[in-house]
């Protein structure tokens, strides 16, 4: 009589009872990342500073994208409660940073504006929608666009904060799942092969209360190995879960930084408006001071 775990491993000579394992190994091992605080903390404060980034400490994505420097982004974010109430003309005549156009200066502030524990939450997002639009084709639509700003530069800042050194750390985490799985599978192969050969050897007792007493034992013993083959699915599809995240950071990534420039087609002409101003301010400020010569 078949064991319950032996039973199961049975059942998988159905391809439907195959898939539902492998969907629930696969279900399991996800939300068992996802929900994991140690994993989630280990990520968050890798590198301390969330400007401390692989683009730069100074710059950050910001700076990759030409929008603004890091130092300031940081400035710039009192600019949009600043200039609340402020006619437009004496916002573009200030001779200071707060002349810089709102288009330029609020683009780094929400990118880099936005709550640290929010973050849990960006990286959520950006999964499920990869998952919902990218998980079953494997390929990124070259035309696919988000139009909600506000979702582009909170996955922008997520990208900036944590998910680019996720990126750099994930080679790891693939060789580490990929090892696993292979010893497992070995260790599992050879215990089967010495289960099989004492399963013959005890079939070959001639004497029956020998042999049912033997076959008993190795019965349990193999209900325990069908145990093993069972967890092999969540490591395997473990494996599965650490190559689709790759490949999700690449395209989400890809599909972010696509949707930033589609939705701030403005941000080149104010970026220009916002040199030329400056320029212009400095120019004024170089002639006030020539004239203090006359004065004298």
């Amino acid at each position: 009589m078949a064991t319950p775990n032996m039973n199961k491993l049975l059942s998988f000579e159905t391809d439907a009872a195959f898939i539902s394992h492998l969907n629930d190994c696969y279900e399991k091992v996800a939300k068992e990342h996802s929900a994991s605080a140690g994993s989630w903390f280990h990520t968050r404060f890798r590198k301390g500073s969330r400007g401390e980034t692989a683009l730069g400490a100074g710059g950050g994505a910001a700076t990759a994208l030409g929008t603004t420097s890091g130092a300031v982004a940081l400035a710039g974010v009192a600019v949009p409660s600043a200039v609340v109430g402020v006619s437009a003309a004496v916002a573009a005549g200030a001779a200071t940073l707060f002349a810089l156009p709102l288009a330029v200066t609020v683009t780094a502030a929400v990118v880099w504006g936005y709550s640290k524990l929010q973050h849990h939450e960006a990286n959520k997002s950006i999964w499920k929608w990869w998952c919902d639009n990218c998980r079953d084709a494997g390929v990124l639509d070259a035309g696919e666009i988000v139009d909600d700003p506000k979702t582009v530069t909170e996955w922008l800042g997520w990208f900036g904060d944590e998910g680019i050194g996720n990126m750099q750390h994930l080679g790891a985490k693939l060789t580490e799942a990929k090892t696993t799985f292979d010893n497992n599978f070995r260790q599992i192969k050879q215990l089967r092969e010495d289960l099989a050969k004492r399963i013959a050897a005890a079939n070959a007792i001639r004497d029956p209360n020998q042999r049912r007493a033997a076959t008993q034992r190795l019965r349990v013993e193999a209900d325990g190995l069908a145990l093993k083959s069972l967890h092999l699915g969540e490591d395997l599809q473990y494996l599965v879960y650490r190559l689709q995240r790759m490949l999700m950071y690449h395209q989400m990534l890809e599909l972010t930084i696509r949707s930033l420039v589609h939705n701030t087609p403005e941000l080149g002409r104010a970026t220009h408006d916002a040199i030329m101003h400056q320029a212009d301010s400095y120019t004024d400020l170089c002639h006030d001071v020539a004239v203090l010569s006359q004065w004298l």
